[in-house]
């Protein structure tokens, strides 16, 4: 995640603090507890972004409770939950419900489009609000969700800008598009296909698991010509 997503991330959560937290009471007598639940890898190959994520929230959570936030003339306090989707999908609605079942006011997640997609249906229905930081996918924000806010461009603006440029700039003419077959990597690529087709160029294509292998078949095959390669990742 970029420093200014970083940023953007930290404004958008206080932001959100003070706009949702006020569902949340536990009596007159003592502080409001507001619950912000992250989502992300905290374990596995995208740790360590899923991580920098989860210290975005605490950043956030900790200038908020500096401010000494009233909510309907209570004092509150907001509290991180932190949970590990591993970047499964089917452990990201393990997740989802989990952070519905305790409570919390809003959401803070994804890193993988794979798991914010099927756990989105899951907050929706709850009225939970999610803030996507890292998510790309565009079919994530085109789900005709309520509750579902972005702060990261689609793959539409990053891979389709980079397609345009391989054309337009590098000016190749032979290009080869592969994935590793991720919600993620799909979607990328996807977008890149179309603004390479959309700028005039050739395209060969190809769904594999094994990019470096297929990357060398396709620079062995390119004798003469520019090819330039777009790899998703997870």
């Amino acid at each position: 995640m970029t420093n200014l997503a970083g940023r953007l991330l930290v404004a958008s959560l206080n932001v959100i603090l003070l706009s949702f937290a006020c569902t949340q009471s536990h009596g007159a007598d003592r502080k409001q507890v507001v619950r912000i639940g992250v989502s992300t890898p905290l374990t596995g190959l995208n740790a360590a972004n899923g991580k920098d994520m989860e210290n975005g929230v605490r950043l956030a959570v900790e200038e908020a409770n500096a401010q000494r936030i009233r909510l309907d003339g209570q004092d509150a306090r907001f509290e991180l939950a932190p949970a590990d989707d591993q970047s499964d999908p089917r452990i990201g609605v393990q997740v989802a419900q989990k952070l519905v079942d305790d409570g919390v006011a809003v959401v803070v997640g994804y890193y993988n489009s794979g798991v914010a997609l099927p756990a989105a249906p899951i907050f929706a229905r709850a009225g939970i609000p999610v803030i996507h930081p890292a998510a790309t996918n565009p079919a994530i924000t085109q789900q005709g969700l309520k509750t579902v806010f972005r702060i990261i461009p689609t793959d539409a603006q990053n891979s389709g800008n980079a397609g345009k440029y391989a054309v337009t700039v590098m000016k190749a003419q032979r290009i080869a598009v592969m994935d590793d077959r991720t919600v993620f990597g799909q979607g990328a690529v996807d977008e890149f296909r179309k603004a390479v087709a959309a700028a005039g160029a050739r395209l060969s294509s190809g769904a594999v698991q094994d990019i470096h292998a297929q990357a060398a078949r396709h620079k062995a095959n390119a004798t003469g010509a520019q090819p330039g390669i777009a790899a998703g990742t997870l």
